[in-house]
């Protein structure tokens, strides 16, 4: 019997699984985010302010993803508010638990915690956009959802050859919270912003009104003849927008994630909320062409009179004085706002338009007024409070939100009696109205709709107290607008215009000032759902309301089960986990009888969610009371009683097991068990020291997206090659057991991700913990293209080191004016040194000791007494940066995400490739502080960056003179300070304690010493530039690298001959005295080859780096791929084999990826060989690495299956 039932239940669970979407393979890809609000300091207008960030971006991060996609992001709130995401014009079916409005579908994400947000696309493809739905946060927490085409189709016009995103905001200079904050309290209108901005940037037109050299200006880069689709959102607060780009035309395709037939236009008009899908085609002459926001104003209301501007710039123009500047239309030109909106049609007759209505709801929608509390003096007319309503109706919100109060039937949260018209019918657009209907009532209204009913619903705008536009939008649906007009609604004549035909879909409609506008919309999405004006003022106001749509017949139309939700309290424990829970305990103590679908429900979600059930156990186990459990779930008081908690408690472990188990025997899981990512490798442009150029980027972003995982987790990260190179990336310090698949280093383990192809990386974690980072592995790719990875620590563990307060990435890089590409190619051609850089920078950007950076230098805002854990990592190309902070001591807690013992110092020495974890705290006067990076370089002859790179620290306690003296500069070592480098380097041990053990091979099975050397190579008729004629090289064991055609991974694993050889040598073929002064010419030249080396699995290896004198001795970070190494050693001069292993370090050393050898000296490194698979080695100063110094390791398969290399993916990019 009880195998009867089980084998139902397994039919019933992978039904379910298929059918319910909770299999992962059976729709579109999952993609995982991790997102962290912060605050941090931005510059606008010449006012510097922290704002509220995601990942502190601003805009925020843009989703990519195709149509019938899902995307899971896990928010975690850092900041000092509370925070909700909406994810606009996203339909989430059956899924309000993921929708975000406040109150409405959920409590907010309190400071210190986090939700997962499950965001499920369905029939969406376009431009959509995402925003915080709590307070006026979403003025600058905002970003673009790009939705592509479903796979194997494309989109109804023809391919763009390029796609931007335009996001028109708002800029205040002022605090945003405060800013609604005070006009609540006074009950006036809140304050305008200061700028409209295009991409977070206000445009040069502000610096006649701000003193600012440059206030910051967007600028797009196109080519003559070519069709670039704009992604156009209106991310304003309080303000419709017109938009125009000079002497060009814009063919709008789609709106709000849906398409329509084309309008070509010289200039639209979008609503706050809205989205436009426009192509642009370069077809003028070259030169630079402003693109303008402005106000469309049709009330008599205060508004931003500015104008906001971006450029769009020719390649190869012929430079002007100016950009040429569109002609905007009035601020209150309604006829162009007009004959712009009426033309929107579907793309393609609508079918599923609804012929009918079975509830029709006809709503005011006005600016209303409320009494002023007694004893205080508002600002509303008359000495009133300004507010807003639906029907006479002001919505209050509750305070816990109206999903939970309707799933679990609580009481007095919400009414359902929204009224479905104007309680108090009058002429609503006549000019002279009693002040007696300017009061609204307040309340909790809700309309109730049964599933599949069609709806319309008729917006009729009133003219109490400042007629305007209003853009209402609807949460959970699109919706049909079927007609619009000015005047009083006319319920017998009007609905004879309607279009039936072909109307747009849309979700967020603009309702004509004293006018009216018709939507339908199937109500055949279940749950709970917020309609509101997309004005924030009037959000604030209380113009809302919202739909709850009951539940359908079947399963496919009800609600899906609730993720555990952010809680409405401080209380910790989640009510909802407590009911689900409660249900399976019932559904055990009916001795496990053929479940229903609900039960199924209850069991799948909570074996599929990441809850722990011993959690739940341990809870039950140590509550006193059950009283309230069994109140809450209707479960049998007997059952619960504490003589019978335990036998419940072995059969509830005995269902988990048997359920996951199934699961994973079945391989569900596995997706589960991923975060994924989405790459899009593409150029973008960005303007560093008043130059701006085209650079290659991931996603836009420069540094690229940061990657949050917890140790031992797995990353899937899909990268789409859309830029003009070949690209391959590199997971820079993971180890990659078992696959080398995915390591990335280009001709070594794979050959590139051509141009317009893709290849998704599995990106394994194992025992690293602390920060690493990812970066391009092909020619000189990663100087733009490289990001952070930041692992903490296993869930249920904690740092070795007090939980900081807050953690900063610190991302040292370098800038070159010039592309970074064709300095590659100059110095190939030439055979000499590259150019160096032309600014070293920090997270980007230079610093305020160049041109044209004081206002984007980057800046860290800290509390006086607190703790900073900063993850410092070197993205440079091909400097060795010293780095302190003016007054504060930088105590290192651990390297190449290995911990350290503690080490105190006022400035460490990182190199090319290197991470490290630093401790700040901020225990000095409340001030401004710079924080320093320059280059220490010890090579005779050997070119370098020698500029210095800035941030700033700032107390947020200080009070600080904008025009006083700037802050003080660190004391940096000199740059050839080598007693400074190697008194930290040498100081570093690892933490070696129980929880984190290491494993020092103390026996050798393998010794390899190499020469790293600089060499040149001869040139034809001696025309190059290196010394005497030659050609710049380097190698190991004299020995310098080629890379073959077909990668070494491929060739090891199909056993490919002729293209490597296993030659390299243990020992150097040549012995001499390595670091002598003066060296014989003819050890300058190497050999050329692709010679690697072969270890048996689980041997132990010695490796010692001996530098060289020749041509140039200097300092070399050697970098191995697929392992961490112990650095048991390291001097100056000639490594002695007798001697020096003598003062190894066999019982702390520290741990790294990349270890620099000091220039004419050697260090030492063990590792042992258990991660078989194709693994490179090289010096990570770029200019080296591209010369030839590097070399391969292949470790063969060990005899277990755990010992043996995965199996190829089926997609690696060909030859």
């Amino acid at each position: 019997m009880e195998y009867s039932w089980r084998k139902v239940l397994l039919l019933e669970i992978l039904g379910f699984l298929l059918f319910d979407g909770l299999l992962c393979m059976a729709a579109g890809a999952v993609y995982r985010h991790d997102w962290v609000l912060t605050e941090k300091n931005y510059t606008r207008l010449c006012y510097t302010k922290p704002v509220l960030t995601v990942n502190g971006l601003f805009p925020g991060p843009e989703l990519h993803v195709h149509k019938g996609d899902t995307v899971i992001i896990n928010v975690v709130n850092q900041a000092t508010y509370n925070i909700t995401l909406h994810w606009h014009g996203l339909k989430q079916p059956r899924n309000p638990w993921s929708d975000g409005p406040e109150y409405v579908t959920q409590c907010p994400i309190q400071p210190g915690a986090n939700f997962t947000y499950q965001l499920i696309f369905s029939d969406e493809e376009g431009t959509i956009w995402w925003h915080a739905h709590s307070d006026w946060s979403r003025a600058t927490v905002h970003g673009a959802i790009m939705i592509y085409p479903k796979h194997g189709t494309s989109y109804p016009f023809k391919k763009p050859h390029g796609e931007v995103p335009i996001i028109l905001g708002n800029w205040y200079n002022g605090d945003v919270m405060q800013i609604i904050e005070d006009a609540l309290q006074s009950g006036g209108e809140p304050n305008q912003s200061n700028a409209h901005t295009i991409n977070g940037l206000p445009g040069d037109l502000y610096k006649e009104t701000y003193s600012c050299a440059n206030p910051g200006t967007f600028e797009m880069i196109v080519k003559k003849g070519r069709r670039y689709l704009l992604r156009i959102i209106n991310a304003g607060m309080n303000e419709e927008m017109f938009f125009k780009v000079a002497q060009h035309n814009l063919t709008v395709v789609g709106s709000d994630g849906a398409y329509i037939k084309p309008i070509t236009t010289e200039t639209i008009m979008i609503a706050p909320g809205q989205t436009m899908d426009a192509i642009l085609t370069a077809d003028q002459t070259p030169a630079r062409y402003y693109m303008a926001v402005t106000v469309y104003a049709s009330g008599n209301v205060p508004y931003d009179n500015t104008t906001g501007t971006a450029i769009l710039t020719y390649k190869n123009y012929k430079k002007s004085s100016s950009p040429v500047m569109p002609s905007l239309p009035a601020h209150n030109d309604t006829d162009t706002a007009d004959s712009f909106t009426k033309q929107f049609r579907s793309l393609e007759s609508a079918e599923q338009v609804p012929k009918d209505y079975d509830l029709r709801i006809y709503t005011t929608i006005t600016v209303s007024t409320l009494p002023c509390e007694s004893g205080s003096t508002c600002l509303g007319p008359n000495g009133t409070r300004l507010s807003s309503s639906l029907n006479n109706q002001s919505f209050v919100n509750p305070s816990i939100d109206i999903l939970e109060a309707y799933y679990k039937s609580i009481a007095e949260v919400y009414t359902t009696d929204f009224p479905s018209e104007p309680p108090h019918p009058f002429n609503y657009t006549g000019d002279d109205l009693p002040s007696s209907l300017l009061t609204a009532t307040q309340g909790t209204k809700v309309t109730v709709l049964d599933y599949n009913t069609t709806v319309e619903v008729v917006f009729q705008g009133t003219n109490l107290n400042g007629p305007e536009n209003h853009p209402m939008h609807l949460h959970g649906y699109s919706f049909y607008l079927l007609g619009s007009g000015y005047g009083n609604f006319n319920n017998v004549t009007d609905p004879a215009s309607y279009n039936l035909v072909d109307p747009p879909l849309i979700n967020t409609v603009s309702v004509p000032k004293n006018g009216w506008a018709a939507v339908r919309f199937r109500a055949d999405n279940p749950g709970v759902w917020f309609m509101h004006c997309h004005f924030e003022r009037h959000a604030s106001w209380g113009m809302n309301t919202a739909f709850i749509v009951k539940n359908g017949s079947s399963v496919n139309e009800s609600l899906i089960p609730p993720p555990p939700m952010p809680p409405c309290s401080n209380f910790n424990y989640e009510p909802n986990g407590t009911l689900v829970l409660a249900q399976l305990l019932t559904f055990q103590n009916h001795k496990m009888t053929s479940p229903t679908t609900d039960q199924l429900h209850l069991i799948i979600r909570f074996c599929m969610l990441e809850i722990q059930i011993q959690t739940f156990i341990n809870y039950l186990y140590i509550h006193k009371s059950t009283k309230s459990l069994v109140q809450e779930s209707g479960t049998n008081k007997d059952f619960l009683s504490t003589n019978k908690m335990w036998p419940r408690r072995k059969q509830l472990l005995g269902l988990h097991q048997f359920l996951l188990g199934f699961l994973l025997l079945n391989g569900l899981l596995s997706c589960r068990a991923s975060v994924r990512h989405r790459f899009v490798v593409k150029e973008a442009q960005y303007t560093r020291l008043c130059s701006t150029k085209n650079i290659l980027t991931v996603n836009g972003k420069f540094p690229g997206p940061t990657i949050h995982v917890h140790k031992g987790e797995t990353v899937i990260v899909d990268v789409y090659n859309k830029g003009n190179y070949n690209i391959t990336l590199h997971w820079h310090g993971v180890r990659q057991p078992r696959n080398p698949w995915s390591d990335g280093p280009e001709y070594v383990t794979q050959c590139p991700i051509q141009a317009g192809g893709k290849f998704c990386y599995k990106i394994i974690f194992s025992k690293e913990e602390g920060t690493l980072w990812w970066h391009a592995h092909n020619d000189w790719n990663r100087a733009t293209v490289h990001g952070a990875i930041v692992i903490y620590p296993k869930h249920g563990t904690t740092y070795h080191f007090p939980k900081p307060s807050s953690e900063q990435l610190i991302i040292l890089g370098e800038w070159w004016k010039a592309d970074v590409m064709e300095v590659l190619q100059e110095a190939s051609k030439t055979g000499g040194q590259p150019n160096a850089s032309d600014a070293l920078t920090i997270n980007g950007q230079p610093g305020d000791l160049f041109p044209c950076s004081a206002p984007e230098t980057f800046r860290i805002l800290v509390e006086q007494g607190k703790t900073y854990l900063l993850r410092v990592i070197s993205a440079a190309m091909n400097d060795i940066l010293f780095f302190s902070i003016a007054q504060h001591s930088l105590t290192v807690v651990g390297t190449d995400a290995s911990y350290t013992k503690p080490l105190t110092r006022d400035y460490i020495l990182i190199s090319p490739g290197q991470t490290f974890d630093v401790l700040l705290q901020a225990d000095q006067p409340p001030n401004q502080y710079y924080i320093a990076a320059r280059t220490y370089s010890t090579g005779q002859g050997v070119s370098f960056d020698n500029t210095t790179t800035t941030a700033t620290i700032q107390y947020s306690s200080g009070n600080y003179n904008a025009s006083g003296p700037p802050p003080s500069l660190p004391v940096l070592p000199y740059y050839n300070d080598t007693n400074a480098a190697v008194n930290f380097t040498g100081a570093l041990r690892s933490l070696a304690n129980e929880e984190h053990q290491i494993d020092v091979p103390l026996a050798v099975d393998t010794r390899i010493v190499t020469t790293i050397s600089i060499n040149t190579l001869p040139c034809s008729n001696t025309s190059c530039i290196g010394p005497n004629g030659t050609r710049l090289s380097a190698s190991m064991n004299n020995i310098s690298f080629v890379n073959p055609s077909i990668d070494i991974l491929e060739a090891y694993y199909n056993r490919i001959t002729r293209v490597y050889g296993t030659n390299f040598p243990s020992r150097p073929p040549f012995l001499f005295n390595f670091t002598a002064d003066s060296l014989p010419q003819n050890l300058r030249t190497p050999k050329l080859g692709t010679e690697v080396k072969v270890l048996d699995f689980n041997s132990t290896v010695e490796l010692v780096f001996q530098g060289t004198n020749l041509v140039a001795g200097e300092d070399h970070p050697m970098h191995l791929h697929g392992y961490s190494f112990y650095m048991v050693g390291w001097g100056f001069g000639n490594f002695d084999k007798h001697m020096d292993p003598k003062r190894y370090n066999l019982v702390d050393p520290s741990e790294h990826n990349t270890i620099l050898v000091p220039k004419n000296g050697w260090a030492a490194i063990r590792f042992r060989a258990d991660n078989p698979g194709v693994w490179f080695m090289h010096c990570h100063l770029d200019r080296h690495l591209i010369w030839g110094m590097n070399t391969v390791f292949i470790v063969r398969n060990g005899a277990q299956e755990e010992e043996r290399m995965l199996r190829p993916p089926p997609d690696m990019p060909p030859c």
